[in-house]
């Protein structure tokens, strides 16, 4: 069928995707009422339609993950140092931590924060941007994996989690503008039935 994975569009045949999902909905037609959940919903941009569609409204996206990525993106802007530091306590961390998750990302594959001179382009590896998708695709670079899997142990990680937080509240304003842009695109996605 296809993978959706932690933090990154679907993977796999969007038709294929929709025949599977049609058996689903008529098992919710027949013991319903109820909604069918995306879980790991986060950025699979390429599917909402369909799945908007074939559940004729009748859905639930799962997308709390990104909110976290979204504020490391806020920490990207505002003071790169912190963000570098993350990107290498969550590289340290994610073959551990992703145990429980389903993904494809690989540390090994990504670029270390030390080999990437420009912000941005760190950015671009580890959170991707809006501006570098096609219209009605989500993100699919490993790099968000990374950072995605390792959120738990990031923010139990008193001392990251204070300072992750502390330029979040300092830049409250950039964190709503991202959160904005974010959820608007997904909720847009959601909407536009194919």
């Amino acid at each position: 069928m296809g993978d959706c994975e932690k933090g990154v569009d679907y993977k796999g045949d969007v038709k294929v995707f929709e025949r599977s999902l049609a058996d689903h909905v008529a098992v919710m037609e027949e013991l319903g009422p109820y909604k069918l959940s995306l879980h790991s919903g986060s950025d699979k941009l390429s599917i909402y339609p369909s799945f908007a569609r074939i559940t004729k409204g009748r859905w639930h996206v799962k997308t709390a993950g990104t909110s976290y990525l979204e504020m490391l993106r806020v920490v990207e802007r505002h003071d790169e140092s912190l963000f570098r530091e993350l990107i290498d306590f969550a590289r340290s961390r994610y073959d551990a931590d992703k145990a429980t998750y389903h993904v494809s990302g690989e540390v090994a594959k990504v670029a270390a924060p030390k080999d990437v001179r420009d912000g941005k382009e760190l950015e671009r590896i580890y959170l991707e941007r809006w501006e570098d998708v096609a219209a009605g695709k989500g993100f699919t670079e490993p790099g968000r994996q990374i950072l995605h899997c390792t959120f738990g142990s990031t923010l139990t990680d008193a001392r990251l989690k204070e300072r992750i937080f502390g330029v979040v509240r300092e830049h409250a304003g950039t964190y709503e503008e991202v959160l904005r842009d974010h959820f608007s695109r997904h909720l847009l996605a959601l909407t536009r039935a194919t």
